[in-house]
């Protein structure tokens, strides 16, 4: 049974289908030749019974004991996206990132009065995901990695003392500030221009600098290169053959070559969009985590684990006569070895492990790749400068509040935080990021099929991308780095609408969203040596204001849960 969920009950009206099955042609046959013997029907018919149950039994789903419930469910997410960076526009077939494609699996067993036991394994399918497709990249390149983990744990739970989880898991602030009363697909997180490449017009489109002419080469792009935006290319060193001839003072002739080189090189960042704004919620890690029993509408929440990480959340969901509300205030705290696993918004990143496995190999210069030119890290150096110092930490606060009111569906939610860096690789730039978002709508039931849901939402994401790495001038054949350019302050502004159409009866819903992001970037650059044409600095002194397109899409598509 595809989607079933077996349990004792399941199984027994399997059974009772398999009897009716059987026993509906065998009373019929005896209705209708009553004078037949019993060895007409077939001689042993209890044993021809015992194998059609058998074979209806082995169609099933099948749980290992009967001692602990099993309950399978999930859903599919796809939607159609189309977007539009300024530059170029397309449309992909996406799985929506908000919910993604998923299937999980939970077990509850009794342990004694009043104690229970349990786990949840759940995984999701990311072989296009919305967070992961750009503008050269419409699914996952590596295919047989598309099925992720999501959480794989066990817990111990009382009625009077909460509950205790161990293993993979949502940390105690993961979600905390996706909580939204109202229907709609969309949330304060960043799920669809996540790793699109932020276009420019003050970048160039070729990835070439000549330090003779001071200007970028106007050839055309190196193989793969993605012009005027924030890429990562890989260039290649080329090299000019000139032909020399020398007259001597006898009227004689000599002729050479001289090769002339291009050394010096240009190469991005490779910002996204996610790195100017981002929702700071945690993530799903190794950790133990304890939830206390409800108290007054309250649940605390706490997690530690994964080597220097910790976090505590207060939710609280309550309904007051005509209005219902939820929410919840928290706390993340991750240390320098923490840091060294890759938080998904460190210094200004997403976390290109695991979460990014569709991400190319696009080494360039001292960098080595997209995610190291803005990671903290401990491992290698970022444009010849350690990705993190020693005693680092990131310490975020986030609160969020949602109400609705229930006889008319209106429904409001406002949701903020802040991200603090502790002694971050480049103090000069390196200041709090701090974002705020709110989404309002009404989620009723005007036609029977379902509760249909309209909203509009605005979000406002600063100084997310402060010190991170715009781009940099090195030498390509040494790779020393010769100038570097990083945002000095950044501001994205997000708005959107939507509508949402439930199907009850097919548990079902379709959807339709329209987004749009602007940005404003100033970076400032420090110059290692002369060989650009600028004096030398040793900071960042001066400030240039960016060009970044605005990036827009809409997608529609539906989700069917089982």
């Amino acid at each position: 049974m595809i989607g079933g969920l077996v349990s004792r009950t399941s199984l027994a009206c399997a059974t009772t289908l398999g009897f009716a099955l059987i026993f509906w042609p065998l009373s019929a046959l005896a209705a209708d030749t009553g004078s037949k013997s019993k060895s007409a029907l077939g001689g042993d018919c209890c044993a021809d019974l015992e194998e059609r149950v058998a074979e209806l039994e082995l169609t099933t789903v099948r749980k290992g004991n009967r001692k602990v419930s099993l309950e399978l469910s999930g859903w599919v997410d796809k939607i159609l996206l189309f977007w539009n960076d300024g530059k170029q526009s397309d449309i992909y077939v996406a799985d929506n990132n908000f919910a993604s494609t998923r299937f999980r699996m939970k077990g509850v067993g009794q342990m004694a009065p009043d104690w229970k036991a349990g786990f949840l394994m759940e995984y999701e399918f990311r072989d296009s995901s919305s967070n992961l497709v750009d503008q050269l990249t419409e699914q996952n390149r590596n295919i047989e990695t598309a099925l992720r983990i999501r959480q794989e744990n066990f817990f111990i739970e009382n009625a009077t003392f909460g509950r205790v989880t161990l293993g993979m898991q949502n940390t105690a602030t993961k979600d905390l500030t996706l909580i939204n009363l109202g229907g709609g697909f969309s949330n304060t997180e960043n799920y669809h221009a996540t790793s699109f490449y932020i276009r420019d017009n003050t970048l160039p489109t070729s990835s070439w600098f000549n330090t003779t002419t001071n200007t970028f080469v106007t050839t055309g792009p190196t193989s793969g290169a993605l012009p005027n935006s924030t890429r990562t290319v890989a260039p290649t060193i080329t090299s000019t053959n000139n032909t020399i001839t020398v007259t001597g003072p006898g009227g004689e002739v000599s002729t050479g070559t001289n090769t002339v080189r291009t050394i010096a090189a240009y190469s991005v960042g490779g910002l996204v969009w996610n790195n100017l704004s981002n929702a700071l919620d945690s993530q799903r890690q190794e950790v133990i985590r304890y939830d206390s029993p409800i108290i007054c509408g309250f649940i605390a929440s706490f997690a530690w684990g994964q080597n220097d990480f910790w976090d505590a959340a207060l939710r609280y969901q309550k309904e007051f006569d005509t209005i219902r509300v939820a929410g919840g205030v928290g706390y993340q705290w991750w240390g320098e070895r923490s840091l060294t696993q890759g938080a998904p918004w460190a210094a200004n990143a997403i976390f290109f492990g695991s979460d990014q496995t569709n991400q190319p190999n696009t080494a360039a210069g001292p960098s080595g790749g997209v995610a190291s030119s803005q990671l903290i890290s401990n491992s290698s150096n970022s444009f010849g400068g350690t990705r993190y110092r020693v005693n680092s930490r990131i310490e975020v606060v986030e609160g969020n509040l949602s109400a609705m009111h229930l006889p008319t569906g209106l429904y409001g939610t406002i949701v903020g935080g802040i991200r603090h860096i502790e002694n971050s690789p480049v103090e000069a730039l390196n200041q709090d990021a701090a974002y705020w978002y709110t989404q309002v709508g009404i989620t009723k039931r005007i036609f029977e099929v379902g509760a249909s849901t309209i909203y509009a939402e605005y979000g406002n994401f600063d100084d997310f991308g402060s010190v991170a790495v715009y781009f940099q001038i090195w030498n390509a054949e040494n790779g020393n780095t010769l100038s570097t350019t990083r945002i000095r302050d950044s501001n994205v502004d997000r708005f959107g609408i939507g509508v949402t159409q439930a199907f009850d009866g097919a548990a079902m819903e379709i959807y339709g969203n329209y987004l749009h992001f602007n940005a404003n970037i100033t970076t400032s650059t420090s110059y290692v040596t002369s060989a650009t044409g600028a004096p030398a600095t040793t900071g960042f002194n001066n400030t240039e204001r960016r060009a970044p397109e605005d990036w827009d899409a809409f997608y529609t598509g539906a989700r069917l849960k089982f």
